[in-house]
């Protein structure tokens, strides 16, 4: 038998006529929530329209999403169809859908003659969360709106722009919204509502501020995926990077999953901060391999679990994106399908079957299968398929239910008798013992009930609750089926279990057959009571009153639930509507007379429509009450209006016990901008706030301010006596999270205030090892300037400098040398800095501690054959700073000589170190400014103009041996004296003159005049006053050398200048 939905489809009139009058139920709806009218009207069929209303449709009907057939013929029937509706009594002020109005529709379609129409028969224009004719002018989207309930689908998903063929007539409804009707062009919200440049353009020169909503307006587009309004934001100036929030994350991994491919590709290329692993699920998503490759060139791991706990792999899978799959395992991308669960899947397709077997799936899996699944969505081709890879056709899955259960459920007349062809058993019960018979009344399938008859099925088999078919036909309403069954020897005459249900439909559908019929079976209907089911509560309330009136004239009682009075005043409130107070006066009871604010702003459009609403009633004599939950909800969601708000609840006399559960969470969560005008508040209304009061997690106020970056909540709490050192239970304090997350601000503020910077937790962390593992050396030496110890020991005895020596931060390491770090400490194994260095081959690091003059311990065979070889010493030469360079060269050369077995090794990297100098003399005086001013380099490099007097003496040496030892190391010292230590000029080139004769007389260029004993003491003079660094160190230096060093030092021949 040929379902009416499918010969609406074809457009087939004189189909849909027979099945009128072979008894087609009009009132029945398709999988997606649609009648049959509906559908004819969104497929443009005014003929197939003016057919079903002839035959009894009703006009006003609402789909299962609310909307109803004004909403649909709005956009695209012409005025003069619409006038024949009219006529025939459809409502053009209906808003069950979203609250928006059949007008609004009309204008998304760009319809101008429609618009006028509604106009002129007398539409409302009632804003709907702040959008109008004006905002659904500029946004369009009908044909996205007829496709998404044609398909069950939110309209609002998958948005398009208008497209240059639209636009012409949507620039004609803007100028007659303008300039005939009066709208502003600075209404609240239409930049957010804009989806195309050239409309943007269009507004902008009408004197709209486009970039006033700026942030709102971007997620817009990005939500529905317009880039070119993007692009155009962009050309105004605007950063999108500053806008990458949480919700805006959101909005992306949408784009990604739509496979918006252009835009998401535009937001990458600005550079925007984002977590690419949390997009993984939406790139399978978008069955796009280009999406996904996109994707894995930014790191994305499709195995990886994101963090809402969503697998990108089984999402596809249950999504059926095939192609996504195929890309995957191409890529040979491990593929872990254990967890999968396809429970009627609509995306089953044979393909993606055999894609699971490829993978090693086993598709006989115990519980809710495949043919479950394929039975549910009709596809007969599936169920061979199954069927033929040897699956059982009564397999039960966890409720008792077989294949056939779930195509009789869904009216798959094809798959059930295709099914039972293959063996299925017609007889069997679920769990519950609901057998096909319950099923097939309870959905008013009378062609299927017929079917089951002629199986010999029986009729009058009750479930587990003593429930017939009857009685699950009576549940929806379903008059014709118990009439049915009545005919084909149903016993139908235990009136009494299924009036109630009857009388509810008969209200609702004004339908006076039930009415009649239920008094024919002898039932006296003043006995039964009309109350709104569950599933009809949130029905406009005037369809409610209108069918709670219809009843009662029947003698039939109204009862009102608490639920079904709550959502009455609520609508009531939002549009300030007269009679549903008038109405509810007369049908509820003292008690019921309150108002119950409990969401944010829960069904009003704002949280200004809610105060103003809540206002109203109050003048209605109804009582407001408001939840914990709300009065948390409302601030959290309106933080920008909190003034407002505190002054709405003051009026309502909020006092802490209203709120007290929540008071910790409106604490944790409010913006920093407000917290303190709410911790007034709070303790305006009686609430105690203490910064040292510890959460569920041993956490105070100041933590979690550190934690979350809030820095007015910190200065409240330090303002309020908050301990700064508390600790948490595992030991951290304040300081410890702040340098966690590298919350600088934080970390000022507490040490400004005196917090300890060598507290340790539980784990043997202080806040500068905490600083250490960030990458952020301005906050490590923050805290070495405020006293931190850079010497204290973790639980492994080892000090900062291990850390930044394990983590190769080299940086670092020198930040803490210079604070006084103990490069010398051992470890609780014995090892050093330097030790540990080696043992690693850290050359970077070694060249640094060698620079500070590191112990060389070189009884150590591994220190012994690391700094003994040549090899390793070159590198160590090329690290850190020129000077850094020679300074731990020079330490290292002395550490070698003054061993006495290591001398000779000792001179033969002075060789190499000397060449090393004579190479870099030029880069040292180019660049005096920028030496470091710790090491005594800096002393032997000052000055330079002075030595005018040396030039002689330098051109006077200039015809020895280049090659000679002792004129490489004159050349050295030469250079050396021309930058002047703290010696006078004519001390220095006296001294110099007699190294000069030393070598002159030497003649043969084989005497070292640098291993002369005295001219090593005043060369070792001049180097360095301070601390006696030798650069070359004789190896027959004695302390008689030390002596006469030291009395140079104390005795200056000549003052210094005051430069010096």
């Amino acid at each position: 038998m040929t379902n009416i939905f499918d010969a609406i489809e074809k457009r087939d009139l004189e189909l849909v006529k027979a099945l009128i009058e072979a008894g087609a139920n009009l009132e029945e709806y398709n999988d997606d929530g649609l009648l049959p009218i509906h559908l004819a009207a969104i497929n443009n069929n005014f003929e197939m329209v003016k057919l079903l209303i002839e035959n009894g449709a009703d006009i006003n009907a609402e789909s299962s999403k609310g909307v109803s057939l004004a909403h649909i013929v709005a956009g695209h029937f012409s005025p003069e169809q619409l006038d024949w509706l009219f006529d025939k009594g459809m409502d053009i002020n209906v808003g069950g859908f979203y609250h928006i109005l059949p007008i609004h529709i009309g204008a998304m379609g760009g319809s101008l003659e429609n618009v006028k129409w509604f106009f002129d028969k007398g539409a409302e224009d009632k804003t709907v969360e702040g959008l109008s004719v004006l905002h659904m002018a500029v946004g369009g989207n009908f044909d996205r709106f007829l496709q998404s309930i044609k398909n069950g689908t939110d309209f609002r998903d998958n948005l398009k722009a208008i497209s240059d063929e639209e636009l012409p007539k949507h620039f004609d409804l803007l100028k007659y919204l303008l300039d005939e009707k009066g709208y502003d062009v600075n209404t609240p919200k239409l930049s957010m509502t804009i989806n195309n440049a050239r409309i943007m353009d269009f507004l902008k020169e009408r004197g709209a501020d486009i970039c006033k909503n700026v942030k709102e307006s971007i997620y817009t587009a990005t939500e529905n995926g317009y880039v070119e309004v993007i692009k155009w934001f962009v050309t105004q100036g605007v950063d999108i990077s500053k806008m990458c929030d949480d919700s805006y994350m959101e909005l992306i991994s949408q784009a990604v999953q739509e496979g918006q491919i252009d835009l998401v590709r535009y937001l990458f290329d600005l550079g925007i901060d984002i977590n690419y692993m949390n997009l993984a699920v939406s790139a399978l998503m978008s069955d796009k391999p280009e999406m996904i490759e996109l994707l894995s060139a930014k790191g994305c791991d499709f195995n990886t679990l994101d963090t809402n706990g969503s697998n990108p792999i089984l999402s596809a899978t249950y999504s059926g994106k095939i192609n996504s799959l195929k890309y995957l395992a191409e890529k040979e991308v491990e593929i872990n399908l254990e967890n999968l669960d396809l429970r009627n899947n609509p995306k089953l397709t044979i393909e993606l079957i055999q894609w699971l077997q490829s993978q090693g799936y086993d598709i006989k899996k115990e519980g809710h299968s495949l043919m479950h699944c394929a039975a549910y969505r009709g596809k007969t081709d599936i169920i061979e398929y199954l069927l033929s890879e040897g699956l059982d056709v009564n397999v039960k899955d966890e409720e008792g239910k077989t294949p056939i259960y779930y195509a009789t459920k869904k009216g798959r007349f094809e798959s059930i008798k295709y099914l039972y062809e293959r063996g299925a058993d017609l007889k069997i019960k679920d769990n519950d013992e609901n057998t096909l018979m319950h099923i097939a009344a309870k959905k008013g399938r009378m062609h299927i009930i017929q079917w089951l008859l002629d199986q010999d099925i029986p009729i009058d088999v009750a479930n587990s609750e003593g429930k017939t078919p009857v009685n699950s036909a009576a549940q929806k309403g379903r008059l014709k089926v118990i009439e049915f069954l009545g005919k084909k020897g149903a016993d139908i005459s235990n009136i009494e279990s299924y009036a109630q249900d009857l009388i509810q439909y008969a209200a609702f559908e004004q339908d006076v057959s039930k009415i009649t019929w239920l008094k024919e079976q002898g039932m006296d209907i003043s006995n039964l009571t009309f109350t709104v089911s569950s599933k009809r509560v949130y029905l406009s309330p005037s369809v409610i009153m209108k069918a709670s009136e219809w009843i009662s004239q029947y003698g039939v009682k109204i009862t009102l639930y608490d639920n079904q009075v709550e959502y009455l005043i609520t609508q009531a409130a939002i549009d300030r509507d007269e009679k549903i107070i008038e109405w509810l006066q007369n049908h509820i009871n003292d008690n019921q007379k309150y108002f119950v604010i409990s969401g944010s702003p829960g069904y009003f459009r704002s949280v200004e429509n809610l105060i103003e609403g809540t206002y109203w009633l109050i003048e209605k004599g109804i009582k407001v009450k408001i939840t914990g939950e709300a009065i948390r909800d409302i601030i959290l969601s309106n933080q920008e209006k909190v003034g407002k708000i505190t002054k709405f609840f003051d009026s309502l006399g909020v006092t802490i016990e209203d709120f007290a559960d929540h008071k910790d969470a409106i604490i944790s969560s409010v913006a920093d901008k407000v917290i303190v005008r709410l911790i007034n508040w709070i303790q305006k209304c009686g609430g105690v706030v203490d910064p040292n009061a510890v959460d569920s997690y041993d956490h105070n106020l100041i933590h979690r301010a550190v934690q979350n970056n809030r820095i007015e909540m910190l200065k409240w709490c330090i303002e309020n006596r908050g301990d700064i050192d508390a600790k948490s239970p595992n030991g951290t304090s304040p300081l410890h999270i702040a340098f966690s997350y590298n919350n600088l601000q934080c970390i000022n503020l507490l040490l400004e205030n005196g917090a300890d910077p060598n507290l340790v937790d539980n784990y043997g962390n202080t806040p500068l090892s905490k600083a250490l593992n960030g990458n952020k050396l301005q906050v490590v030496n923050l805290l070495l300037e405020n006293g931190a110890d850079p010497n204290l020991v973790d639980s492994n005895g080892n000090t900062p400098l291990f850390n930044a020596l394990y983590t190769d931060k080299i940086q670092y390491a020198k930040l803490l040398l210079e604070h006084g770090a103990d490069l010398n400490a051992p470890n609780n194994h014995g090892s050093t800095p330097l030790l540990s260095a080696v043992y690693v081959n850290k050359t970077e690091m070694i060249s640094l501690l060698c620079s500070f003059k590191a112990n060389i311990d070189l009884e150590n065979l591994s220190v012994r054959s690391y700094f003994t070889n040549q090899d390793n010493f070159q590198p160590l030469l090329n690290q850190g700073t020129l000077v850094e360079q020679i300074t731990a060269g020079m330490h290292i050369v002395a550490s070698l000589k003054a061993n006495p077995q290591m001398q000779a090794r000792g001179n033969a990297l002075e060789e190499v170190l000397v060449s090393k100098i004579n190479r870099a003399r030029p880069d040292i005086l180019d660049n005096l400014d920028l030496l470091d001013t710790r090491t005594n380099l800096k002393a032997i490099l000052i000055n330079l103009d002075k030595c005018k007097a040396l030039e002689g003496l330098k051109e006077k040496i200039q015809d020895f041996d280049h090659e000679s030892p002792s004129f490489r190391s004159l050349g050295f010292l030469t250079d050396i004296e021309k930058l002047n230590l703290t010696q006078s000029l004519e001390v220095k080139e006296r001294e110099l003159m007699a190294v000069a004769t030393n070598v002159e007389n030497d003649g043969s260029a084989t005497s070292n005049a640098m291993h002369n004993p005295g001219i090593v003491e005043h060369i070792n003079s001049f180097l360095s006053r301070e601390d006696q660094v030798n650069l070359f160190v004789s190896p027959v230096a004695h302390d008689d050398q030390t002596d006469n060093a030291d009395e140079l030092a104390e005795n200056p021949q000549v003052e210094t200048t005051g430069e010096e």
